[in-house]
């Protein structure tokens, strides 16, 4: 396999171009990503205005800093930059992360108590002579010397051409990844939402495979995902599938213990169907909850219920509790 760096690729529906120079190429697959969804407002291409791409361009720490989101990235840098000392402001324009279940929002603010959060605020302008110096959003005007826009992303194909894309600018593909061009695929972020490495992943074997001759498909039904912040915020969503949810703070484990005070050891929400006690979905904040969520997200996929787990011999110590709720679960709708 050959790599060539520093170069544009282009496709048009038949013929694969490098730097403008067409290539033998058979068959073809298309990754070429997403870009930073950056407001369309006055003052965004202003020096000192960064995106999580351009972050490491930042020479020095700013005093005051405006981030400009409400999800995953947005949460994440926002707790980073503060516990460096920076003075930062978040402003979403809905809830902040709105993806999370309501009971995990204490520990969020907890782990975000050194950042001033401002909900329902979408941005007006950035007001700036030659560099940042405040933003406008609500009418109201607030100083800072950097801006960091966690946006959202949007898939970006503009050398590409000659197969099917969505309204939104993503390619469109079948179940095996390929386009609408026989013998052309494409994975990643540039199939659109959700923007999760592992999925990506995921689609490119399932275009590799379908290109080797051994097609399959990828179940993208239950994607587990993970904010961390002071925790690890994990949830596996359950699908629109209506069940009970049993719930429960966390344990106690390694890293955890000095949380326990303040009663900052997270929590746990776990989903199930009761009248098969399949798992449906969870929800586990606390320390490393991504590596539980890894595994368990993977036998949810797959159907698993509370009692077949409830044997489970789990490693001692650990950090996440979710094994200790489904025992529970288990006795609990074992009973009926």
């Amino acid at each position: 396999m050959k790599i060539e760096y520093g170069v544009t690729a282009g496709f048009d529906g038949k013929t694969v171009y490098v730097n403008g120079v067409p290539r033998d190429a058979e068959p073809v697959m298309i990754a070429c990503g997403a870009e930073v969804n950056v407001p369309d407002v006055p003052g965004a291409d202003l020096a000192g205005t960064y995106t999580a791409r351009t972050i490491r361009s930042m020479q020095e720490l700013p005093e005051q800093m405006a981030i400009i989101g409400g999800g995953i990235s947005a949460a994440e840098f926002a707790y980073i930059f503060s516990a460096f000392g920076v003075e930062v402001s978040l402003f979403a324009r809905h809830d902040l992360l709105s993806m999370l279940p309501e009971r995990m929002h204490k520990t969020v603010r907890q782990d975000l108590s050194l950042v001033k959060i401002y909900a329902h605020r979408p941005l007006e302008c950035v007001i700036g002579s030659e560099r940042v110096e405040s933003i406008v959003t609500g009418g109201e005007m607030f100083p800072c010397d950097a801006v960091l826009f966690a946006t959202g992303m949007r898939p970006t194909s503009p050398h590409v051409s000659g197969v099917l894309k969505n309204a939104d600018g993503s390619i469109a593909v079948n179940e095996r990844m390929e386009t609408s061009t026989s013998g052309v695929y494409a994975c990643g972020d540039v199939l659109g939402a959700p923007y999760f490495t592992p999925v990506a992943r995921m689609q490119g074997f399932v275009a590799a495979d379908a290109i080797l001759g051994k097609p399959r498909t990828a179940d993208l039904s239950r994607i587990p995902f993970t904010v961390v912040l002071g925790l690890g915020y994990t949830v596996c969503p359950t699908a629109g599938e209506s069940g009970q949810t049993f719930s429960s703070p966390n344990i106690a484990g390694p890293d955890s213990v000095w949380y326990v005070q303040d009663g900052s050891v997270g929590t746990m929400d776990l989903t199930v169907d009761p009248a098969s006690g399949r798992i449906l979905g969870f929800a586990s904040s606390g320390q490393d909850t991504s590596i539980v969520g890894t595994y368990l997200g993977y036998l949810v996929r797959k159907g698993v219920t509370v009692h077949e787990f409830s044997p489970m011999l789990e490693v001692h110590p650990i950090p996440d509790g979710l094994y200790s709720m489904i025992r529970f679960v288990d006795g609990q709708i074992g009973k009926r």
